[in-house]
């Protein structure tokens, strides 16, 4: 493989590592909305 095939495999990594981690961060971000929903429930 040459260097340009071999920058092209880590970018395409790199790509697919951020679309993981942004599925992650999505739904984290849901739990977390529903953690706060649920406290300000209790609040009341």
């Amino acid at each position: 493989m040459n260097f340009v095939g071999f920058i092209a495999q880590i970018e395409v990594e790199i790509l697919f590592i951020a679309k993981a981690n942004k599925k992650i961060a999505t739904e984290s971000w849901k739990e977390l909305q529903k953690t706060n929903l649920i406290l300000q429930l209790c609040d009341i």
